[in-house]
């Protein structure tokens, strides 16, 4: 509408409804009121307010495109998605897929930490050879001591050391470092003699009149003695282990001490 047509509207409402309106309007100024006033109905309607859709979308656009906002495209439709989505559904969370390998990691992590300090705990122990099905340890002898080293298991070409454990079903464990007269070891070897506890009381320091089993260490492995129970061995051996069972010693060289294995196939 127009200023002109809008005056016109003007002076026909005064004209009808005004302080003095005391005539009576002709038909076509009648007429000619309800047409303006159907078109000012008309003209407020398209200017009336913006639909949903609309307002975010100028609201989008008045955003200046070099102010770091990111453009967030979002209709009704999508609002009104939003609002019938139920409040479980909107609780829900799923985690993306760096959170849920950085947390499977910390799961390796937490169990490898786990089995290291479990580790760490136990003491570490020599282990039968793989070959040996049927074998079980039995004892572990430690260093008696009280028990004075002859001097012919004790002098050795290297001066070591030596050392009585305690004794077992008759017999005596020794062990001594840079090897001795009887064995084969070198200084750099540790050797292990298992000896018939009857048969000590001869020994001197150059002779001894008795039975004895003698095996170094060699690199990685340990000082190792191994052997079959026969009639011709003491009572207090053949009492508990009877002829044919085969007997084993191993000088575990971080513990020191001795490991007693057995097997009777």
């Amino acid at each position: 509408m127009d200023p002109r047509e809008r005056d016109e509207l003007r002076t026909l409402q005064e004209r009808l409804y005004g302080p003095g309106a005391d005539l009576q309007p002709d038909g076509e100024a009648a007429a000619r009121l309800r047409q303006l006033t159907g078109q000012t109905s008309a003209d407020d309607a398209l200017a009336g307010p913006v639909r949903r859709g609309a307002r975010h979308t100028a609201a989008r656009d008045a955003v200046p495109a070099d102010d770091g906002v990111e453009d967030t495209d979002t209709d009704g439709d999508d609002l009104d998605a939003q609002a019938d989505t139920p409040p479980s559904a909107a609780r829900r969370w799923r985690p993306s897929r760096p959170v849920a390998i950085l947390w499977a990691s910390s799961l390796v992590l937490a169990v490898l930490i786990t089995i290291a300090a479990t580790s760490a705990l136990l003491p570490e122990r020599l282990s039968l050879d793989a070959f040996a099905e049927g074998a079980s340890t039995i004892a572990v002898l430690e260093v008696d001591p009280d028990f004075e080293v002859p001097g012919l298991f004790s002098d050795g070409p290297g001066n070591g050391e030596a050392a009585g454990f305690e004794e077992f079903s008759g017999v005596r464990a020794i062990v001594a470092t840079g090897g001795y007269g009887f064995s084969t070891g070198t200084e750099d070897q540790v050797c292990l003699t298992i000896v018939v506890s009857a048969d000590l009381g001869t020994a001197t320091e150059y002779s001894f009149d008795g039975t004895l089993y003698v095996g170094c260490s060699a690199n990685a492995f340990p000082a190792s003695v191994q052997f079959m129970v026969t009639e011709e061995m003491p009572a207090e051996i053949r009492d508990v282990f009877p002829a044919g069972t085969a007997l084993r010693f191993d000088y575990d060289e971080r513990n020191d001490d001795i490991v007693v294995s057995t097997s009777n196939d």
